[in-house]
Order: structure tokens, then C-alpha cells, then sequence
């Protein structure tokens, strides 16, 4: 039994016993260094639904702990730190839509960084999807496609609805790509993420608005044209890569 006001364990056995909770005290009764000491933060949403946000944090936490136990591998072959991975607990108060948060004070950090405030900066439907990227890096991806939605959305239209409905933000310690997009959206993203991931890597995105053609054939043009100057068909000059895609987004 335990007394807690001189916080005092109570043991009653033999010598054995004793020696033996003696060795189990001297492992469990050591001081934890400050970076690890573990709090609870409540975060109070005002656009975001906490279920949704508690799952998305719980779900990059489990993804680090893969990272943590299959010796995953970093971009560019270097091998990820056990020491920067996240591992905290969250849970959603649907009453008052908070979210609960255990973990370090740099864990939790990093989450309102990663998942609370895109979620909060945008009202957003859907469930976040977790891509864990093979080659490039998931903070340069996500900026990549947050400032392209966002050139997207300088016209007006459609382009600004559409800037309205996407979030992306990263975990560098696994290097994934956290995003939320609708159903409708949700094909061109995972396009776009595809093209970006590739080993060569620094692709970028670039808008050419047509004033007159179709998207749609223009892109077709232009990827055969890619293809036969790649394979040097047609007198091509060679100047192509077979890494250049072209992507028709008819707005």
C-alpha cells in the first residue's frame, strides 16, 4: 500500500521480498531528466472538430512509433533519430470540442505545430491522410503544394474554393506529409504528391493558364512531345527528361 502524504510504499513479506522490491524501487524511483517529463495540455478549437484532430495526432504518433521500431530509413539514406520521435497521447472532449494532450513539452509543441494549426486555419471536411514520403522531404513538399494552392487561389474562381479546401503540414522526424482534402480534390493531390517524390528530387510546380486552348489537350500535346524528345524521336533534341510530367487542372 502506499501512503501518499510522505509518499511512502507500505511492503509487508519476507527478507526476499523486500530485497526484491528493493531492486525494482531502485529502478522506478529515479529522478526524469526535464526534456523527458511528460504534461497535459488542453487545446480549445474553434474551427476543427477534436475527434478528428485527436485521431490525426494519435495516428502520427503510432506512425513514428513504426519509425521508432522498424529502423526506418530517412531521405537520402540517412537513418531516422529515435530521439526526435513523437509519442504522445491524445484524447477529444466533444462537450467543450478540446483536445487533451500527454507528452513532452517538445512533443506537444510539435503537434499544434503539424496538426492543430492547419486544422484550425481552415474548416475543413474529411479525415487527414498520412503519406510517409520515400524521397523527398515532407516540410519542403508541403510548402511546395501550400504555395501552390495559394498562387492558385490569386485568380479567384474555382481556384479559390479549391485553396479553401486543402491543408497540408509535415512531421520531419518521420518525414511524412500530412494533408486533408476532399473527395473531389483528393486525386489531384495524390498526383501532384506522387510527381513531387521522386528520387531525382527538385520538382517543382509551375501554373501556364491557357487563354484559349484546352487544358486537357495542351497537356496531352505537350507530355508527347516530352516522350519523342526523350527518346531523341523526331529530330527532339534530347532536352526533356523522362521525370517531366505534365498535369492538365482545368479550373
Amino acid at each position: 500500500m502506499a501512503i501518499p502524504r510522505t509518499n511512502t510504499v507500505v511492503v509487508v513479506g519476507s527478507p526476499e521480498t523486500f530485497l526484491f522490491v528493493e531492486s525494482l524501487i531502485a529502478v522506478v524511483d529515479v529522478e526524469t531528466p526535464p526534456d523527458q517529463q511528460k504534461e497535459f495540455r488542453l487545446f480549445v478549437l474553434e474551427k476543427a472538430d477534436a475527434q478528428t484532430v485527436a485521431d490525426a495526432i494519435n495516428s502520427l504518433s503510432q506512425a513514428a512509433g513504426a519509425v521508432r521500431g522498424g529502423g526506418t530509413r530517412g531521405p537520402g539514406g540517412r537513418g531516422t533519430s529515435a530521439g526526435g520521435d513523437l509519442n504522445v497521447i491524445a484524447s477529444a472532449e466533444q462537450a467543450t470540442n478540446a483536445v487533451m494532450i500527454y507528452g513532452t513539452a517538445e512533443d506537444i509543441d510539435k503537434v499544434e505545430k503539424a496538426v492543430i494549426e492547419p486544422f484550425e486555419q481552415l474548416d475543413l471536411e474529411g479525415q487527414p491522410t498520412f503519406k510517409k514520403l520515400k524521397f523527398a522531404r515532407a516540410t519542403s513538399v508541403a510548402q511546395t503544394l501550400v504555395e501552390f494552392f495559394r498562387n492558385r487561389s490569386g485568380g479567384g474562381g474555382r481556384g479559390t474554393r479549391l485553396a479553401d479546401q486543402v491543408s497540408f503540414s509535415a512531421d520531419p522526424d518521420t518525414n511524412t506529409l500530412i494533408y486533408v482534402a476532399s473527395g473531389t480534390n483528393r486525386e489531384f493531390v495524390e498526383t501532384l504528391i506522387a510527381e513531387l517524390d521522386q528520387e531525382e528530387g527538385g520538382r517543382e510546380i509551375k501554373l501556364f493558364q491557357l487563354q484559349f486552348a484546352s487544358a486537357a489537350s495542351a497537356a496531352d500535346v505537350i507530355e508527347t512531345t516530352f516522350t519523342e524528345q526523350s527518346r531523341g524521336g523526331r529530330g527532339g533534341r534530347g532536352g526533356a527528361s523522362d521525370a517531366d510530367r505534365v498535369i492538365a487542372t482545368p479550373d
